[in-house]
């Protein structure tokens, strides 16, 4: 796989092999992605992995 990118004036190419297409495209995009970043297009992802609670709700009784 080869990409084109504006910013180097260049392409980047990426080639895996795995056991099937969907591992091998996987480590396709992986490389790629690892080039990009070691090129200085990417940065760092910076934000949280984990989800914040955003609203905490009261318990509140019910009757039926």
């Amino acid at each position: 796989m080869s990409i084109y990118v504006a910013k180097l004036g260049r392409n980047v190419t990426a080639h895996e092999s795995g056991s099937n297409k969907q591992s091998a495209s996987k480590s396709c995009a992986l490389s790629l992605i690892r080039q990009l970043y070691h090129l200085g297009v990417i940065e760092p992802f910076s934000g949280s992995l984990k989800k914040t609670i955003l609203n905490i709700v009261e318990p509140y009784e019910l009757s039926i």
